[in-house]
């Protein structure tokens, strides 16, 4: 007689089999697994489908090739599913049906409550969608189980009527993709196995699982999805011992801090987070500083300057209480200067002061933080006209744009953030000539569409915003007069990002313009008193100093893989993954360096959202699809200032 063993509201018998988790776009990995009741259970509760179906499966997948599952490969992996999975639910969105044979339905509610405070992922009731979710009771049972990932038709939840809240967010966790914690290839480095405490048969239950699977962050202890210390021991013997001293492991309370990114991260192309960049042609060293502290970017700042780079563009983004500053460099001389996170009569009066210094604001970048608008800006050496707007409605922007294209300014920067569900528009200006386009609140299809028309019509895209809106990416571009090499890579993890910016460097080509994009569950997870690189997935400032041959201060990982298109204007977007922004607490950062005083520039003035050539000066009138309109006053700030309570310059660097 098969006997079956339970243990932690998991299930296993002493008859082991082989079989493979297998599916569309994962890798087939031989496992094995208990026949419980004629259901193949892996690891406890991990539901791979009913017997005949598995073993079917498997001599068709591998038909005479023994399953070798002692000696996985050498890579770490981890426990979710890989971000570019067709098993993951497209959207984060999960359809389900509660079985009306279901007691206590209230745990599957609960469960269901806590995952949506806690994460992106949304699960529906179902309508007519094919794939879903069936909570069904487990009769007679103490154990509960999930298929891992979407599978593809409907898919039962089983849950034992013993099954709490938590173990029902468990198992739904294993719908979303993730596998227990301790299966982690390198779990050996943070737990030891008894093996001599595990009952006789049962062993197969803590193999460790090495292809298939991504690991995204460190080893958890807290997960919801860990193993508790006794699991299949001997008469309650300890199994799972952590090496690290107090912890604790197996809790079924809620997620924790790791299970919450990791789902952010798994999830991130469907919400729409990830770095996109503008590169054209360019030589000389160049660099790159991401998701830094305010100190280590300003000593990068710094340091870089003595070194003959020159900031040219800043993107803040906030988690929790802390900003997080990234900045892209290339090389320069002459003066420059930073201010950063500033109140709006802070930053219009830096603006002010440095244009009689001979600077001019070349990028911007507004950050809503609570009710007020906080300005961050770079400035270089310039002269000739100048002009800000900032804050403003679309039909006030559109105006600005046409009517300082006429005074011989040119828009250089565009930054669009919401308030109260309305999009508002700030952008910079400069002295220029030539022909320019302005492309703003347009979806990806009609964006790219954009840039490969103009692209043929001598114009460059030269700076990007993208903001979201309704969990929607929506991107908004400046074009100016250029015949030189340009690419664009667009919602892209990090190290498909950074590998791309190391790649196209050695193609002659520089990055102009960086920007990341917040994951829509950004604001649901609570990062106080935790790093925020750890939300994100990256160390606190990476990047790096590069000159198209020798890469500095850059790990060597691998690139993830994305859709690249050739510089003809086909371009290409891949979506994927973060960097966000710590918290200072002055009005206005930053300094001037190497300024040389000069009579102060009037604020001449720009701009459409169409195209206008410099041989005709007629404009061409184009639709408006793609055009973000909002109503509103067209005031320069929104919000009421709040006191400083410090002011922090960086020191000018000496030349």
């Amino acid at each position: 007689m098969n006997e079956i063993v339970t243990s932690d509201d998991m299930a296993a018998s002493r008859e082991v089999r082989t079989g493979f988790l297998s599916g569309p776009g994962f890798v087939d990995k031989p496992v094995r697994y208990s026949v419980v009741n004629g259901i193949a259970l892996y690891q406890g509760c991990i539901d791979m489908g009913p017997v005949e179906e598995v073993e079917a499966a498997a001599a068709r997948l591998r038909p005479g090739e023994p399953a070798d599952v002692g000696q996985p490969p050498s890579q770490v992996l981890g426990i979710g599913l890989p971000s570019d999975s067709d098993m993951l639910w497209p959207n984060g969105v999960v359809p389900f049906v509660v079985d009306a044979g279901l007691p206590n339905q209230a745990r599957v509610t609960q469960a269901i409550a806590h995952i949506h405070d806690n994460t992106g992922i949304r699960f529906v009731a179902r309508g007519s969608q094919a794939n879903y979710v069936r909570f069904v009771r487990n009769p007679g049972e103490s154990w509960s189980s999930s298929p891992i990932g979407m599978r593809g038709g409907e898919q039962l939840i089983r849950l034992s009527d013993g099954a709490t809240m938590g173990t029902t967010v468990h198992e739904c966790l294993h719908s979303l993709g993730i596998l227990h914690e301790q299966s982690r290839c390198d779990r050996d480095q943070f737990v030891t196995i008894n093996y001599g405490n595990i009952q006789s048969g049962f062993e197969s239950n803590f193999d460790r699982f090495c292809d298939g699977f991504t690991d995204y962050f460190d080893y958890d202890y807290d997960s919801i999805m860990h193993y508790g210390p006794t699991a299949f021991g001997v008469n309650g013997a300890t199994t799972i011992v952590p090496k690290r001293p107090g912890v604790t492991i197996g809790q079924r309370n809620g997620l924790s801090f790791g299970d919450r990114v990791t789902i952010a991260h798994m999830y991130a192309r469907f919400t729409g987070r990830g770095h996109t960049g503008v590169f054209r042609a360019g030589s000389g060293k160049h660099a790159l500083w991401v998701n830094a502290s305010w100190d280590s970017f300003a000593a990068k700042w710094q340091e870089w300057a003595a070194e003959g780079l020159r900031l040219i563009d800043i993107n803040v983004r906030r988690v929790g209480n802390e900003l997080r500053y990234s900045g892209v460099w290339t090389a320069g001389t002459g003066g420059y200067a930073l201010w950063a996170n500033a109140s709006w009569d802070s930053f219009k009066a830096k603006w002010q002061e440095w244009a009689g210094q001979g600077l001019r604001l070349v990028d911007l970048h507004v950050l809503r933080v609570g009710n007020e608008d906080r300005y961050s800006g770079v400035w270089r050496a310039g002269t000739g006209g100048y002009a800000l707007w900032v804050n403003a409605s679309w039909d006030s922007f559109k105006a600005k744009w046409q009517e300082w294209a006429g005074q011989g300014l040119r828009l250089v920067d565009i930054n669009v953030h919401e308030v109260g569900g309305q999009a508002r528009y700030s952008g910079v200006w400069l002295a220029g000539s030539g022909g320019y386009g302005l492309w703003a609140n347009a979806s990806w299809d009609s964006f790219k569409a954009k840039w490969q028309e103009w692209a043929g019509q001598g114009l460059r895209l030269v700076d990007m915003n993208v903001h979201q809106s309704g969990g929607d990416n929506r991107y908004s571009g400046v074009w100016l007069a250029g015949t030189d090499a340009y690419y664009l890579w667009a919602n892209v993890p990090w190290e498909s990002f950074r590998a791309r910016w190391q790649q196209q460097s050695a193609n002659g080509l520089r990055l102009v313009d960086y920007e990341f994009t917040e994951p829509a569950a950004a604001d649901s997870l609570d990062f106080t008193g935790s790093p925020a690189e750890a939300a994100v997935a990256l160390p606190a400032g990476v990047g790096g100093l590069f000159d198209g041959e020798t890469l500095v201060d850059l790990s060597d990982t691998a690139a993830a893989d994305g859709t690249p298109m050739a510089t003809d204007g086909a371009g290409g977007a891949e979506t994927g993954a973060p960097t966000p922004a710590a918290a200072t607490t002055g009005d206005g950062m930053g300094g001037m360096a190497g300024g040389t005083a000069e009579q102060p520039v009037a604020a001449a003035a720009d701009g459409d959202g169409g195209l206008v050539t410099d041989s005709s000066q007629q404009r061409v009138t184009l639709t408006v699809a793609g055009l973000g309109g909002t109503n509103g006053v067209d005031h320069p700030a929104n919000g009421v200032d709040h006191p400083a309570k410090a002011v922090r310059k960086a020191k000018a660097a000496k030349h």
